[in-house]
């Protein structure tokens, strides 16, 4: 029957396009007979979907592949979890977008992040293999809601600002991050080695040789006075292109990820309970950047409040 189906589809395609299927002249061309085996596909799909879908996960066709692993997962939730392992390599970024899309599923539903890493091991894509990491790392539970004194309902005095402090614009320490592994190496702990990571100055980092765009991270020491009497101590970010995401004595202080927007707004993070008065403090920002400039732009400061 399936045969004869098939006769029926290359006849009717003679006859649309006013040719002999007997005659040599007239094969069918690579395009057409993309469109007899994708319907066919389709057909097979809809007879018999649990065979069809897990003999079709190789097909040459990457459109046949992308649709297999969409059914796959929409029609199986978590019990297509083995076939659509088996995908993770495949070099067409549509099966890539697909798997992506099922991992982030799997994970915020079920819990389960096997897909996810097995994106970040093994995924060709290396734009998919990298937000899969962020998805099931332990960045994408990094979050601080901090509370600037303004913002205090409990505070209802009025505030000023008793000192600025700035903190250096040349000499950080830099390092891309390309394969975002810096959370899981602590690039943010006090005792990690940076003494082979590069010195930057304020400004963008394409115009100190780093033609990139991606995650990279910052390390910059500085030193506190004594404390004066104040209420509050408040980082003060103007411009950081993208996202950030800001450690200040090896403890996690908050973020600023808004997106590609976020490039040129300023943002205040609360580190009255983390800053070290009278001594050395280190801060750490990791920086995501998808487009054009990237880094920090301006200058950063301290605002201390009473």
């Amino acid at each position: 029957m399936r045969g004869s189906f098939f006769c029926v589809l290359l006849m009717m395609l003679a006859t649309f396009v006013g040719c002999k299927t007997s005659d040599s002249s007239t094969a069918l061309t690579p395009t057409q007979q993309t469109v007899l085996k994708r319907a066919e596909f389709r057909r097979q799909l809809e007879l018999e979907p649990e065979r069809v879908l897990k003999e079709r996960l190789a097909d040459e066709d990457p459109l046949i592949r992308v649709r297999c692993a969409y059914e796959l997962y929409a029609r199986y939730g978590m019990e297509a979890l083995p076939e659509l392992v088996k995908m993770v390599t495949d070099n067409e970024a549509q099966v890539s977008d697909v798997l992506l899309a099922c991992g982030i599923d799997m994970f915020k539903f079920h819990q389960d992040k096997t897909l996810l890493i097995k994106l970040t091991e093994a995924c060709p894509n290396k734009k998919v293999r990298l937000v899969a990491k962020r998805q099931s790392s332990p960045m994408s539970k990094l979050h601080r809601e901090t509370v600037r004194l303004k913002d205090n309902k409990a505070f209802d005095h009025d505030i000023v600002k008793v000192m600025t402090i700035p903190l250096p614009t040349e000499g950080l320490k830099f390092s891309l991050d390309e394969e975002d592994e810096g959370i899981e190496a602590d690039w943010y702990a006090e005792a990690f080695d940076d003494e082979k990571w590069a010195s930057l100055k304020i400004g963008p980092w394409e115009h100190q040789g780093f033609d990139y765009n991606g995650i990279a991270w910052y390390r910059i020491r500085f030193d506190m006075p004594e404390k004066p009497a104040c209420n509050a101590v408040e980082l003060y970010c103007p411009s950081v292109d993208e996202c950030a995401w800001v450690w200040l004595n090896g403890v996690y202080v908050g973020q600023h990820d808004i997106g590609p927007a976020g490039w040129n707004r300023p943002f205040w993070i609360d580190i009255t309970a983390d800053v070290h008065w009278g001594g050395s403090n280190l801060l750490v920002i990791r920086v995501e950047d998808t487009m054009q400039a990237g880094g920090i732009l301006k200058p950063i400061s301290l605002e201390v409040l009473k």
